[in-house]
């Protein structure tokens, strides 16, 4: 809960650094020690994802996921951290562009807006699928779901059917976006030349967005299967069971 926002703020600051510093740099000094001051900031703000991502993945393995028994050997514990990484980091990013671009185009509060949309419906969720009922815990869970699905491997069906509903909302998020990108570069007057000055402009957290989910969803997608098989249906059967009786 603490770790993301210093993330999301040190990724904005970094990223209006680049801006500054691609302005004062010529060709021939694009290797010069800005620069390579740059990319330090860019690998300390990737070890800050890691970071992010170990902490996920610390969740995943304890008790209470379908993970548990797998997370036990280390080459699986790996595998899971660079997915939970790269679903931080693509998370993170795409906060943190759309932010820097709407400043450009005078609108300050764009991540603000986006961030307090996906908060109040991760609560909504929350409350209606009972996965939390108190209003600390329903806060709580969405402050914990802005930057990482943190329930999609565990074992308690109401919680995985949370995760589900949260990656089928942020999934067409990102399609809205690639939609509204690729709306604005074609149809809009100065659309395409105001595209790209952006990315060359911040070509390094561009470039951190697209890698990021490019392996965040490969990796998604093995993971998915895994959840499948470790996940008995016998569990499901046994809390329907339950909730029968509890009515």
């Amino acid at each position: 809960v603490q770790s993301a926002p210093l993330a999301c703020v040190q990724l904005h600051t970094l990223v209006s650094h680049e801006q500054e510093d691609v302005v004062m740099l010529t060709s021939s000094e694009f290797w010069s020690m800005e620069r390579a001051s740059l990319l330090k900031r860019y690998a300390q703000m990737f070890l800050a994802f890691y970071s992010l991502g170990e902490a996920v993945a610390s969740f995943d393995s304890m008790r209470d996921s379908v993970l548990e028994t797998l997370l036990g050997n280390m080459v699986w514990r790996a595998f899971l951290v660079c997915m939970r990484t790269s679903e931080v980091a693509s998370r993170i990013c795409m906060v943190v562009i759309i932010q820097v671009f709407s400043e450009r185009h005078g609108f300050p509060w764009g991540a603000a807006a986006l961030l307090g949309a996906d908060f109040l419906f991760v609560a909504i969720l929350t409350r209606c699928l009972a996965v939390s009922k108190k209003f600390l815990a329903v806060c709580f869970c969405s402050l914990i779901s802005m930057a990482s699905n943190v329930y999609l491997f565990q074992k308690d069906e109401d919680r995985r059917r949370l995760a589900d509903l949260l990656l089928v909302v942020r999934t067409s998020e990102l399609l809205v976006f690639c939609a509204a990108l690729v709306w604005y570069f074609k149809f809009l007057p100065g659309g395409m030349h105001i595209i790209l000055q952006f990315a060359s402009d911040h070509t390094g957290a561009c470039a951190l967005l697209v890698v990021s989910l490019v392996i965040y969803f490969l990796n998604l997608a093995i993971w998915l299967e895994i959840r499948k098989v470790q996940t008995p249906q016998v569990w499901d059967d046994q809390a329907n069971i339950m909730d029968n009786d509890m009515e």
